[in-house]
């Protein structure tokens, strides 16, 4: 039997393309160097001080609705988005990175979190998610605390205007920054 030319060509392709696709999908993600325990930690407290003081936002991190977004070189990041607008460029969302050995910016272990908005709907979820963020990665952290927090931070005073804003601080070692640019808005947090 003889094959033409014109049939063999795309069928090698397809070969290879099923060998490259089975070593990527068959492959397991490195495992982050550090403690994952440390983004499980986060997600617990978040989710305690979530359901003791804002259970009617329902902004609770469901471990289910957890996704792995990037595992490179330099961290393993995963993100929960609690609200997805009508459009592509809408949503609230929590992103937890934990650095890898290697990493320029953060020790190895380190666990970066932020708050992330665009267009979002609601001010007093935008507020209580930026509370609870610091709230839960401060050792013993309050929302008293956060929100001393978030007044160094400037960012609930009565005339602030969160459009066009980026500050930090540092609390207790941790280092926690606000950036707001037109209608995106991200609070986040990391050990120094």
């Amino acid at each position: 039997m003889k094959i033409k030319k014109r049939f063999i060509v795309p069928i090698v392709a397809a070969v290879i393309i099923a060998i490259v696709l089975t070593a990527v999908f068959a492959s397991r993600p490195e495992t982050p160097n550090g403690d994952p325990d440390l983004i499980a930690s986060f997600i617990q407290e978040w989710n305690a001080l979530a359901e003791d003081n804002f259970a009617h936002l329902n902004l609770g991190i469901a471990g289910e609705g957890l996704r792995l977004v990037a595992d490179g070189a330099q961290a393993t990041t995963y993100e929960f988005r609690f609200w997805d607008g009508p459009s592509r460029g809408e949503y609230h969302k929590v992103s937890l990175s934990l650095a890898k050995e290697g990493n320029p910016y953060w020790k190895a272990g380190t666990v970066r979190v932020s708050v992330a908005s665009s267009a979002s709907p609601d001010t007093e979820r935008l507020t209580a998610s930026w509370g609870l963020l610091i709230a839960a990665m401060l050792p013993d952290g309050t929302l008293a605390d956060a929100t001393d927090v978030l007044r160094e931070l400037e960012v609930i005073d009565s005339d602030v205007d969160l459009t066009n804003i980026w500050r930090e601080t540092t609390r207790n070692g941790f280092r926690f920054g606000f950036e707001g640019f037109e209608a995106f808005f991200l609070m986040y947090g990391y050990d120094r």
